[in-house]
C-alpha cells in the first residue's frame, strides 16, 4: 500500500479547486477541478513520474501540464471528455498516455514534441484532434485513429519522424494542410475511399513514401502536396481531371491516365505539365 507523502490544492481563476496527493511510489493523484489556463503547481520537492486523474474530472486545461519534464506515464478518466491547447506540450519524457472511452475532444499542440511518445491508440469518441496535437512527437511508432473520426487536422502528425505506416478509417474526408509532413520514415499510409480533399503540403518531404492509391472519391489535392517524397508515378482513377493546385507532385511524376481521358488531361490546367501515360482502364 502506498503511503501519502504530501497533500494539497490549487485554486483556479475560475474559482474552482483541485485536490492532489503525492505517494512514496512517485505517483501523483489529481481530483476536482482541472479548469485552468496555467500549468499545476506542485512542491518541487515532492518527486511524481506518473499522473493519475481520477473519476470525476471533466476537463484538462490548457497548459495544465505545459513542459513538466518529470511526467513518464498518464492515465485519463472516462469522466474527461476535452483536452485543451498546450496541455501536455513539450512533456519530453512522457513514454505512456492510458486514454479512456469518453474523450471527445484533443486540443492543438495538446501532445506536441513528446519525444519519448511511441505508441498510440486513441479512443472511438474521440472525434475532434486539433491543430499539431502530436506534432513532432520523434518516438512515435504505432497509431490507432477513431473510426468516426473525418478529419485528420493540420499538422496532427508533422515531423513524427519515426512514424512508418499508418492506417486512415473510412470516414476520413480531409486531410489538412501538412498533416504529415516531415514524417521522413512513413512508407505506408491507405488514403480512403471517401476521402474528397488532400490540402497543401501534406505529406511533404515524406521522402520514404513511394506508392500511394488514390480513392476515386477524392475531389481536390493542394500544392506541394506530394513534393519532396519518393513518389515516381500514380494513377488517376478519375474520368474527368479533378481539382489539383501549383506542384502537387513532383515534376518528374509519371501520371498513368484512363485512355479515355488523354485528351482532357493534356488540356486541364496542372495536369498538362506532368508526363502522361494512358492506362485501359482505371485502378
Amino acid at each position: 500500500m502506498a503511503n501519502i507523502l504530501y497533500e494539497g490544492r490549487n485554486y483556479w481563476e475560475d474559482r474552482t479547486m483541485m485536490t492532489y496527493k503525492v505517494t512514496d511510489e512517485g505517483v501523483l493523484y489529481i481530483s476536482g477541478s482541472l479548469s485552468g489556463k496555467f500549468p499545476v503547481h506542485i512542491d518541487p520537492a515532492y518527486k511524481f513520474s506518473q499522473v493519475v486523474i481520477e473519476e470525476g474530472v471533466t476537463s484538462v486545461g490548457s497548459k495544465c501540464f505545459y513542459q513538466m519534464q518529470n511526467i513518464q506515464e498518464l492515465t485519463l478518466p472516462s469522466t474527461v471528455t476535452n483536452i485543451g491547447d498546450y496541455a501536455f506540450e513539450d512533456c519530453k519524457n512522457l513514454e505512456k498516455i492510458h486514454f479512456s472511452e469518453g474523450l471527445v475532444s484533443i486540443g492543438k499542440y495538446a501532445f506536441a514534441r513528446c519525444v519519448k511518445l511511441t505508441g498510440l491508440e486513441l479512443p472511438q469518441t474521440a472525434i475532434d484532434l486539433g491543430w499539431g496535437a502530436f506534432m513532432g512527437c520523434t518516438g512515435l511508432v504505432n497509431v490507432s485513429l477513431p473510426n468516426k473520426l473525418s478529419v485528420i487536422s493540420d499538422s496532427l502528425f508533422r515531423a513524427c519522424e519515426s512514424l512508418k505506416a499508418i492506417k486512415l478509417p473510412r470516414g476520413i474526408k480531409t486531410i489538412e494542410s501538412q498533416a504529415f509532413a516531415y514524417c521522413v520514415s512513413l512508407k505506408k499510409i491507405n488514403l480512403p475511399h471517401g476521402l474528397q480533399s488532400i490540402e497543401y503540403e501534406v505529406f511533404k518531404n515524406c521522402k520514404s513514401l513511394k506508392t500511394v492509391k488514390m480513392p476515386q472519391t477524392l475531389q481536390s489535392i493542394g500544392w506541394n502536396a506530394f513534393i519532396d517524397t519518393g513518389i515516381k508515378e500514380i494513377v488517376a482513377p478519375w474520368t474527368k481531371p479533378i481539382q489539383m493546385k501549383r506542384r502537387a507532385f513532383q515534376i518528374q511524376t509519371v501520371i498513368r491516365v484512363p485512355q479515355d481521358s488523354m485528351a482532357a488531361y493534356a488540356k486541364a490546367t496542372k495536369w498538362k505539365d506532368y508526363k502522361l501515360e494512358a492506362i485501359e482502364s482505371a485502378h
